[in-house]
C-alpha cells in the first residue's frame, strides 16, 4: 500500500446525548479494499481546522480491518459533552487517520468534513 488510498468528505449531525457507529470501507484508488493489520487509528472533532483543543476522540473497532473495514464511534456521553463546545447550529469540523506500522509511518486521512452539533429534547 502505497500512497493512493481515497478518502471522502462526509459531513455528520450530532444529536445531543445520541450514540453514533459509522462502519466503512477503506479503498485505494483502484477501490481495492486496503489491509490495515498493523494500524492505528486516530479521529478527532475541534472548532475548526487551526484549533488546538479536541473537542471529541473518536474511538474504533477493528474487527473486519483486514478487509478494509473500519467502524468509528462517538459514544452518547462524549456527544453530550460537546454541548459547551459546540453549541446548536454551529458547525465543527472533524478527520479520521490511519497510519501504517512501518518503522516510518505513512498516515491517511480516509474521512474529513464539517460536525453540526443538535440539541435534543429527550434528557435520560
Amino acid at each position: 500500500m502505497a500512497g493512493n488510498i481515497t478518502y471522502e468528505t462526509v459531513d455528520i449531525e450530532l444529536y445531543r446525548n445520541d450514540s453514533y457507529v459509522w462502519t466503512f470501507d477503506v479503498t485505494d484508488v483502484d477501490d481495492v479494499a486496503v489491509d490495515m493489520t498493523g494500524y492505528t487509528f486516530n479521529g478527532e472533532v475541534r472548532r475548526s481546522y487551526d484549533s488546538v483543543d479536541v473537542l471529541a476522540d473518536f474511538r474504533f473497532v477493528e474487527t473486519n480491518i483486514a478487509t478494509g473495514e473500519l467502524t468509528a464511534i462517538l459514544d452518547a456521553t462524549e456527544v453530550g459533552a460537546l454541548e459547551d463546545s459546540l453549541p446548536a447550529s454551529l458547525d465543527g469540523v472533524y478527520d479520521i487517520q490511519i497510519m501504517s506500522a512501518d518503522a516510518t509511518p505513512i498516515v491517511h486521512t480516509v474521512r474529513r468534513g464539517v460536525v453540526t452539533f443538535i440539541e435534543d429534547v429527550t434528557r435520560p
